[in-house]
């Protein structure tokens, strides 16, 4: 995925960056991250993908459907997908096509929402037993490891397209440092891994909640270059207005 976000990052038109983001490999584009949800699925999986659901809910219909959301629109377009909106959206503004700024877009609007779903995965697995039916080269801690490194694991590497270096990044432009979130996602994965041995070993509601503990922790490290962004680009637009 992060291959395809580096093209993005340095394609030329808008039509060139559509390309990649809808392109399939290996059954999965950056694009389906955000469109082959499915509410079913996603509603007992990831509780954070619910609350970003409820703060882009701005529709007036779909209060009586038997999911709450069938009806419920973002932008015009159907809420459960609201990534791939934010992504459209910003390939079509306007002002203008910014390579840079759609790939980013895409790297948090979908890449990242969707290593949080693997995470949640593995706690439900781990929940309902299905872990034991996990093949035995690939599972979710794999799929979001994969997700946040890309294939860079050196936290004083700032450049390319990866969760990892645009955390670093983001890190280094707010306190001068590299160190911080990285280094805690490190950890962390780690220790998610070992969890997931266990309880591919033995699976219990115990060890589930255990491990979503541990999830949840990871998903606030990950909340904390967002936030970081945010405060960064705020500065920078007051900066603007007071000149």
């Amino acid at each position: 995925m992060t291959d395809k976000i580096a093209l993005i990052a340095a394609a030329g038109t808008a039509d060139v960056a559509r390309a990649y983001y809808t392109q399939f490999e290996d059954s999965i584009s950056l694009q389906s991250l955000s469109t082959k949800i499915e509410w079913e699925e996603i509603s007992k999986t990831n509780p954070l993908y619910v609350l970003y659901m409820y703060g882009f809910w701005n529709s007036g219909s779909g209060d009586n459907d038997g999911d709450g959301y069938s009806n419920k629109m973002f932008d015009y377009m159907p809420l459960l997908s609201f990534g791939d909106t934010i992504v459209t959206d910003e390939i079509e503004k306007k002002s203008g096509f910014d390579p840079k700024l759609t790939a980013e877009t895409i790297s948090l609007a979908n890449m990242w929402m969707a290593m949080i779903t693997e995470l949640y995965k593995a706690v439900e697995s781990c929940r309902d037993g299905s872990i034991r039916n996990d093949s035995a080269g690939v599972n979710p801690i794999d799929n979001a490891a994969a997700f946040w490194f890309g294939s860079q694991t050196d936290p004083n590497v700032m450049t390319g397209s990866s969760l990892f270096s645009w955390a670093a990044r983001v890190q280094r432009g707010f306190t001068g440092f590299v160190s911080g979130a990285n280094e805690e996602m490190i950890r962390m994965l780690s220790s998610l891994q070992k969890s997931y041995a266990s309880c591919k070993v033995d699976a219990t509601v115990d060890r589930a909640i255990l491990m979503k503990f541990d999830v949840d922790y990871t998903t606030q490290i990950m909340i904390v270059p967002l936030v970081q962004n945010f405060i960064q680009s705020l500065a920078v637009s007051v900066s603007f207005v007071v000149i």
